[in-house]
């Protein structure tokens, strides 16, 4: 199996953020962070091509069990979202764009959109930021 270190090199064309860590479940101090307890290591790339911003993260568990047990938490919380997606239709196309994948004790969880819709997102919640900020009462999306 590859190592963290070396999936760094095999990050995609138009990659902007490459990060990677071994040793995760010894960060994990808290008694709520059963994810990294339970993790080796984790390897998070982002890349932009043709307009498409990609999110690829990959975390090797330290055992099939707790792989499988990562993949069914993961694949709730997308259920929920999908559930409240009335709340936010922005978050359609990226929900819809997700993907989780386990062999043996390797997940990967990938999601993309186009960057434009992502770009208009940011800039909604921070005008929503910026507006509560100066006591406007406006939400997402009002310019």
């Amino acid at each position: 199996p590859q190592q963290p270190l070396f999936s760094l090199t095999q990050a995609p064309k138009g990659a902007f953020i490459v990060a990677a860590a071994e040793g995760i479940s010894d960060l994990a101090g808290q008694n709520h962070a059963a994810i990294l307890k339970n993790s080796n290591f984790v390897v998070f790339v982002t890349s932009e091509q043709a307009g498409t911003l990609a999110a690829r993260l990959r975390l090797q568990s330290q055992s099939e069990e707790a792989a499988g047990n990562i993949e069914k938490f993961v694949r709730g919380m997308l259920a929920l979202a999908e559930l409240k997606i009335d709340q936010q239709p922005q978050l359609t196309q990226i929900l819809r764009s997700a993907s989780i994948s386990r062999a043996g004790k390797d997940l990967e969880f990938h999601l993309s959109a186009p960057s434009q819709h992502l770009f208009d997102m940011v800039k909604s919640h921070i005008n929503f930021g910026l507006g509560m900020i100066g006591g406007r009462d406006g939400g997402p999306g009002e310019n």
